[in-house]
């Protein structure tokens, strides 16, 4: 390339990974607590619309649980710090802790029964 051709046009994208506890909600003793504000929802829902950035949210809570506080369109939600992830159209399961589940059912199980 010489120096009077130009650069091809090249465009940013944006991801921006964001953790939901500590970083969008403060962090609390009781998680139930840990809410977004509605100033901080505006921004994400904000960004979510923007085609040049995608936002992802990732927490070690469930992805049900991560889904049902954020409650945005748009977004990457990442559960159980990411072996579980979800967004527009596709969703991913780690095999590893799809194959762990049975297991993990019946130490919850006994977990509870002996708590």
């Amino acid at each position: 390339m010489t120096s009077r051709q130009s650069l091809p046009e090249t465009r940013s994208h944006f991801l921006i990974g964001l953790d939901y506890d500590g970083t969008l909600t403060p962090i609390v003793r009781d998680p139930e607590r840990a809410t977004l504000k509605p100033a901080t929802r505006e921004i994400l829902r904000a960004l979510a619309r923007d085609p040049a950035c995608t936002i992802a949210i990732v927490s070690g809570r469930k992805l049900t649980e991560l889904k049902r506080l954020v409650d945005l369109r748009g977004i990457v939600y990442g559960g159980n710090h990411g072996l579980e992830m979800t967004g527009e159209g596709w969703r991913y399961l780690h095999p590893a802790a799809a194959r762990s589940r049975p297991a993990i059912r019946r130490i919850a199980g006994l977990l509870d029964r002996r708590l």
